[in-house]
Parts: structure tokens; C-alpha cells; sequence
């Protein structure tokens, strides 16, 4: 017995070291490649102007997204081995749809109907891929595959509605790549350790251009990118068994407000895909926080969720339920953040 665990305990701490070194690679190649767009885009004029659903008053360079993504694949390079199938098709599928990011962030001239085409063709493929669907039965096969397609698509839709304050999609980006490193180390899932690595550190690369003053956005290849990876990591989980809780609490924040706010302008009659300003993180920025204290709040809101999600990994039918119920509690606690706000502004007044 001594002689396996002497073994295999060197072994455990090469594997870690190679993780950490990859994790440092994504961090400095998004920094360095971050750093470089921002000096080109700025030279080609590619802004972003503000207009009636912005929350910034001066133009600012977008597409810096490119930093991080170059960022990802640096440091999954870097640990050649967790290159399977499945993370080649993740990390392909990310590259892909970050260059049609980048193409409509240069000339801003693709349709949305073009794009949401190509995002449920992006997660109808990796749908099939991450999840072998052919090893199912055919009542299970198809309805998983076509939530999961919807899931790509939504989540990556929503990732870039959300991108609209100082350091909020690094910090979504943060905290579901630490949830899915802990996920992956507690479920021995190597892809899911390796991807949640290089996804933390390489927007913690391009976070001192977004954070606490912007100078970059990440723009569409950003928010394309980044977000199909983060969705892509969530299948792998499903693929092998992780609880749903734990899996989707990163992402929670952004689901709740995308969807609440899709389902009142619905109710209003209002136009879905037209740019506006009601999203709750927009409210709580117009209704006097700042950005800062705007990220700040949200981002405890991500990591209360995420804790929350991982209790569940332990297996105990008492620990799911009450993790449950507190994701529940958080959920509504969102939603009436603006009206709390507002209560609160009025009492100080």
C-alpha cells in the first residue's frame, strides 16, 4: 500500500503543477494578446458608440474578447493532456464562434436571425458531440439534444446581453471557471478541471481592461467565445452525471435576469430582440449604483448560487433540497433588487 501511494502522490502533484502551468499561460496570453487588440482596434476604429441602451458615455474599444480566447487555447495547449474529442470540438466550436463575433464586431453588419442560426447549429453539434447521444434511447436522446442545442444558443445570447457593465462577464467567467475547477477535482473530471482553469485565469487576463474603469469591451467575439465555452463546459458536466444544480448555478444570474426580462417585455407586448435598457443589472445601474457596486453585488450573487450548486456533488438528498431552496431564495431576492433599491432610495430621501 505504501508504494501505490508513493507513486501515485507524485503523480497528483505533477498533474496539479501542469494544471497551475496552464492556468498562468491563459492568464499572460490574455493579458499580452489583450493588450495588442486594444492598440490595433483602437488604430482601425472599432468602437463602441454609445447609444439610448448603453450604459457608457464614450466611445470604447470593443472586440477585446479575442485576448481571452487566445488566453483559452494558450493554456489548454499547455495541457496537451486533456486534448480528447470532446474538448477539441469545445474548443473549435468557441474559435468559431468567436470569429463570427469578430466579423459582426468589425463591420457590425451580420443579420440576427444569421447569427442565432449559426449559434443553434453550434449547439446542435456539440450537443452531439459532448453528450453521444446515440448511446440513448430515442425518447431520451432527441428532447436532451434539443434542450441542449437551446441551452448553447440561449445561454451564449444571454452572456451577451449581459456584457454590459465594468468587469460583470469576467466575472461570470471567474466564478463558473472556479465552480467547474471544484467540480471537476471533487468528480475527478480532468476536462472540466483543466477547461474551468484556463477560462478563470484568462478573463482574470483581460480584467484590468474592463475593471473598475472600462477600456475595453469584450464585444461579440467576446461574449460568442467565452460564452459557448462556459455552455460546452456545462454539457460535459451533464455528460457525466454532475447534479443539474451544480452545474447551472454559475450561470444562474444571468439566466434569471435574461429570462424575467424577455418574459415582461413579452407580457408588454414589447419587441424581444430590440435593444433597450431593462435588463435588472441596467435598472441598478440607472437607478444610482455604479458599475462597481453593480458587479460587486451580482458577483455574490454568482458565488452564494455556485456554493450552493456544490453542496449538491456530496450525493445527500437533505444537502440538494437545501441548496434548492437557497438557489430559490437568491432567484427571488434578484428579481426585487431594483424594487428594494428604489424602497431604499426613497426612505433616504
Amino acid at each position: 500500500m505504501h508504494g501505490i501511494t508513493d507513486c501515485a502522490n507524485p503523480i497528483l502533484v505533477s498533474r496539479l503543477g501542469v494544471l497551475l502551468l496552464a492556468g498562468v499561460v491563459a492568464l499572460a496570453v490574455s493579458a499580452a494578446a489583450s493588450a495588442t487588440a486594444k492598440f490595433l482596434l483602437e488604430r482601425r476604429g472599432v468602437l463602441d458608440l454609445p447609444n439610448h441602451r448603453s450604459l457608457h458615455e464614450r466611445p470604447i474599444v470593443r472586440g477585446g474578447g479575442i485576448g481571452v480566447l487566445c488566453g483559452i487555447i494558450a493554456g489548454l495547449l499547455t495541457y496537451r493532456a486533456s486534448w480528447t474529442t470532446q474538448l477539441v470540438a469545445l474548443a473549435g466550436a468557441s474559435v468559431a464562434l468567436g470569429v463570427i463575433g469578430f466579423l459582426d464586431d468589425l463591420r457590425g453588419s451580420l443579420s440576427a436571425l444569421f447569427r442565432f442560426a449559426v449559434l443553434l447549429g453550434v449547439g446542435l453539434f456539440l450537443a452531439m458531440v459532448l453528450l453521444h447521444p446515440g448511446r440513448l434511447s430515442v425518447l431520451i436522446a432527441v428532447p436532451l439534444v434539443a434542450v441542449s442545442t437551446l441551452w448553447v444558443a440561449g445561454y451564449v445570447n444571454a452572456f451577451n446581453f449581459m456584457d454590459g457593465i465594468n468587469g460583470l462577464s469576467c466575472a461570470q467567467s471567474v466564478i463558473a471557471g472556479t465552480t467547474f475547477v471544484a467540480i471537476g477535482q471533487r468528480r475527478h473530471l480532468e476536462l472540466l478541471a483543466v477547461g474551468g482553469v484556463v477560462l478563470a485565469a484568462a478573463a482574470l487576463g483581460f480584467l484590468p481592461f474592463n475593471f473598475p474603469r472600462a477600456r475595453m469591451f469584450l464585444g461579440d467575439v467576446g461574449s460568442y467565445g467565452i460564452g459557448c465555452f462556459i455552455a460546452g463546459l456545462g454539457l460535459v458536466a451533464i455528460r457525466f452525471n454532475v447534479p443539474l444544480e451544480a452545474v447551472f448555478a454559475p450561470t444562474f444570474v444571468y439566466v434569471i435576469d435574461v429570462g424575467s426580462t424577455l418574459v415582461r417585455r413579452y407580457r408588454r407586448g414589447a419587441t424581444l430582440h430590440e435593444a433597450h435598457r431593462e435588463h435588472i443589472f441596467q435598472l441598478l445601474v440607472t437607478g444610482g449604483w455604479s458599475h462597481q457596486q453593480t458587479t460587486f453585488v451580482l458577483s455574490l450573487w454568482m458565488i452564494g448560487a455556485s456554493l450552493l450548486g456544490l453542496l449538491t456533488l456530496e450525493g445527500s438528498a437533505v444537502q440538494r433540497v437545501i441548496a434548492d431552496l437557497g438557489i430559490l431564495v437568491l432567484g427571488i431576492g434578484y428579481l426585487v433588487l431594483p424594487r428594494l433599491q428604489r424602497q431604499r432610495h426613497r426612505a433616504g430621501t
